[in-house]
């Protein structure tokens, strides 16, 4: 599980790919201001991914980040919890 918390400026590199056993990402208190597609959460560097939690947390623009929507998501993942940001819209293919 990766926890993220209080963080103003939170910019994910590429070495997140490296996490092949990562079942969990919570961000907490935080502002996304980068989370690129080559970063992305997917099945092929994250197939243990079960669940994607931001609470209190703003993203560039309201929209969500590049990285959480994958055309390669995990099979696993099956929760995804947003309370309390500025997002103003989810994707329609985020299933």
């Amino acid at each position: 599980m990766m926890v993220i918390k209080h963080c103003p400026l939170v910019d994910i590199p590429d070495t997140f790919n490296e996490f092949h056993q990562l079942i969990s990402v919570k961000v907490y208190n935080s502002t996304i201001v980068e989370w690129r597609e080559s970063a992305a959460i997917t099945n092929t560097n994250h197939p243990a991914f079960l669940s994607l939690m931001l609470v209190r947390t703003n993203m560039t623009n309201g929209e969500l980040p590049a990285g959480f929507q994958s055309s390669d998501p995990p099979l696993n993942l099956y929760d995804y919890e947003f309370c309390i940001t500025n997002l103003r819209e989810v994707p329609d293919d985020l299933d």
